[in-house]
């Protein structure tokens, strides 16, 4: 299976936070861990329903789509901490919208619970390090998406 993470892959996460707040994502990620989550927090259903797509994303996305089929390609994403009934139904709602209805959407709590997808047949796109390393740890192989 290739999976492909949702935000920093497909769906622009850094600029809907960057929308919705008024800091930017360097600033955020040099908060302490506290104030990231009071942040996080606040991120529910019209945040994740609304983020801008990256386009070079979904272009990779749909070759990928063309080249293995939609049977063979998903969507694998974590739903956090906060808001996750809201967080879930949103992910699934872009994805139908920007990508397809027909795309399998696979949601974990933290990025590093991808790995539990991993097998040596399977390849993960992330932007992510932590999640790109467990996956390959875990026995699948990984693409850091930049």
């Amino acid at each position: 299976m290739n999976y492909f993470d949702l935000d920093g892959v497909v769906a622009d996460w850094v600029a809907g936070f960057e929308a919705a707040f008024d800091i930017n994502i360097n600033e955020f990620n040099e908060l302490d861990k506290a104030e990231r989550h009071e942040y996080k927090k606040l991120l529910s259903y019209d945040f994740f329903r609304n983020l801008p797509v990256i386009a070079h994303g979904v272009a990779m996305f749909n070759d990928y789509v063309a080249e293995h089929g939609i049977e063979n390609v998903a969507i694998l994403s974590a739903h956090g901490d906060y808001n996750v009934t809201e967080v879930i139904e949103a992910k699934i709602e872009w994805v139908k919208e920007h990508l397809s209805a027909d795309v399998a959407v696979f949601l974990v709590p933290k990025l590093e619970d991808k790995a539990f997808f991993a097998t040596e047949d399977d390849l993960l796109i992330d932007d992510r390090e932590r999640a790109v390393d467990a996956f390959v740890a875990a026995g699948g192989r990984a693409i850091l998406f930049v």
